[in-house]
């Protein structure tokens, strides 16, 4: 007495037709293989967020993607300030700030800048000040470039006005 594939599922001690556990199985094959197409079209991104210690995990890539904000930007950002050593920013942070109709980049740059030339900055005074329409790069930069003049007085010249 041989046994084939057809006489084990005619002889299926539940009563559940063959045909049932193929579109089962084919519809569990479509749904694992939509996960691994994500997966995989955010993993180099993942990869390069794990590497630089920015802490983005592949849920919050999958959120973003959601959410409809660029993922690239938001962990280019996180990179650069970690990197800067800015580690009280978060990746909601980023996003939400996006999402407001901020400038990422920008305060980003800033946030570095005012790090680097010891100027205290936090992330919500930087954001506010972003989106109320001022350059804050050029604001931190106007404050290094009169910080950083030196006055001394051999130097110093004497203007008249006529």
């Amino acid at each position: 007495m041989s046994l084939t594939a057809e006489s084990l599922l005619a002889q299926s001690p539940t009563g559940v037709d063959g045909q049932w556990l193929l579109i089962l199985a084919i519809s569990a094959g479509v749904v694992l293989l939509v996960i691994l197409v994500v997966l995989a079209q955010y993993f180099r991104l993942w990869l390069r967020a794990y590497m630089n210690n920015a802490g983005v995990s592949m849920l919050d890539l999958i959120g973003m993607r959601l959410r409809q904000v660029d993922a690239n930007m938001i962990v280019l950002a996180k990179i650069q300030l970690v990197n800067a050593d800015i580690h009280d920013v978060s990746t909601t942070d980023l996003e939400r700030h996006c999402l407001a109709g901020g400038r990422v980049p920008n305060v980003t740059r800033a946030m570095i800048a005012a790090n680097q030339a010891n100027i205290e900055l936090d992330w919500r005074t930087a954001c506010a000040n972003d989106l109320s329409g001022h350059d804050i790069i050029e604001a931190i930069n106007a404050r290094t470039d009169a910080s950083g003049i030196d006055c001394s007085d051999s130097e110093q010249e004497t203007v008249t006005v006529d």
